[in-house]
C-alpha cells in the first residue's frame, strides 16, 4: 500500500516484470478513486501531500498491459477505496533467454 508515493509509476511497474521469472506474478494492493469515497479521500490526501497519486482502476490495468503483464485480474473491496491488482509474467523466449544470460 506505497504505490502512490512512487514518481514514476510506469518504471516501477517495468523493473517488476523485468526482475520476476517467467510466469512469476505481481500483486498490488493500493488506494483506488474508483468510488466516490476514494475520490473523495484521495482528493484531499493528494492536495495535503502535493507528490502522491492514487491510480483509477483502469490506470493499473493499464499500467500493468503496457509492460507486458498478462491475466490481469482486479478485485475491488467493498466500500473501501482499496483495490487489488495482480497480473503474470509471461515472458517472451527472448525476455527467458536474457535471464538466462545474466
Amino acid at each position: 500500500h506505497s504505490f502512490h508515493h512512487y514518481p514514476n509509476k510506469d518504471k516501477a511497474i517495468s523493473e517488476m516484470y523485468r526482475v520476476l521469472k517467467p510466469e512469476g506474478r505481481l500483486m498490488i494492493i493500493d488506494g483506488c478513486r474508483d468510488n466516490l469515497i476514494g475520490r473523495i479521500i484521495f482528493n484531499i490526501v493528494e492536495r495535503m501531500e502535493k507528490h502522491v497519486y492514487h491510480l483509477f482502476g483502469w490506470e493499473f490495468r493499464d499500467l500493468f498491459r503496457n509492460n507486458g503483464f498478462n491475466n490481469i485480474a482486479q478485485k475491488r473491496f467493498n466500500f473501501v477505496p482499496l483495490l487489488m491488482t495482480i497480473g503474470a509474467a509471461i515472458k517472451s523466449k527472448e525476455e527467458k533467454q536474457d535471464e538466462a544470460d545474466n
